[in-house]
């Protein structure tokens, strides 16, 4: 009869114990969840291309959450650092001046060569800049971290709060990159046209002159493509 007694004291221990435990578990979970939705609400309206900080009240795998974020905006600001880079390439801008036209010698085989290989490159790095703000990639990125379901979730959630701002980033990026293929084209096109036209053209003074009005046309329309 002692032995049932003191089993029975055991249970009840350990049920208490269980339900202490289990009330902490809940509590704990909720408080964090809760302040990672403070912290995290400091991303709205926050522009993603400049320096971003959160308050870091969270704690774990909560904590590593944010991070994540941070790292994610960190990432997409290189991105973008990288690509805008391409609007300042001096080299591009200094082909279609009148220096650039009597050092050529009228051959602008390296030059549309360049131009080719920089607009590849550049396609290459704003798709990617454009494909970091699409949900799939953000889908990508928090599955890398093999967070169970909870905290999956929790991720996702965290990433709607900047889902405004990726939206209107990623009109922002395409716009940019039709601008610059737009540019690249330009180039392309008033420096193929040079070369077809070689023996009608000329650089008098700081001036490039053709052998007739028509080409004065085409030239000045296909220059007007890079304004």
């Amino acid at each position: 009869m002692r032995k049932e007694y003191k089993l029975v004291i055991v249970l009840i221990f350990l049920s208490f114990l269980c339900f202490v435990l289990g009330g902490y578990y809940i509590i704990y979970h909720r408080t964090q969840e809760e302040a990672l939705s403070r912290d995290l609400k400091k991303l709205e309206g926050v522009s993603l291309l400049e320096k971003v900080s959160l308050p870091k009240t969270v704690k774990g795998t909560y904590l590593e959450i944010e991070n994540g974020m941070l790292e994610y905006i960190d990432s997409l600001q290189n991105q973008y650092d990288l690509v805008n880079g391409y609007s300042n390439d001096t080299t591009i801008q200094s082909l279609l001046s009148v220096s650039n036209y009597l050092e050529s010698n009228k051959d602008f085989s390296e030059d549309i060569t360049y131009v080719e290989d920089a607009k590849e490159k550049f396609n290459k790095d704003i798709d990617f800049l454009i494909s970091m703000c699409d949900s799939s990639y953000i889908d990508g990125y928090i599955k890398n971290f093999n967070y169970s379901s909870y905290y999956e979730e929790l991720y996702q959630e965290a990433f709607s709060t900047i889902s405004s701002s990726l939206e209107e980033l990623r009109s922002s990026f395409s716009q940019s990159k039709e601008h610059m293929n737009s540019t690249y084209d330009a180039t392309l096109s008033v420096l193929n046209f040079l070369t077809e036209h070689a023996n009608d053209w000329k650089i008098e003074g700081e001036e490039i002159q053709f052998s007739t009005e028509e080409l004065v046309t085409q030239y000045n329309s296909l220059v007007t493509g890079l304004q």
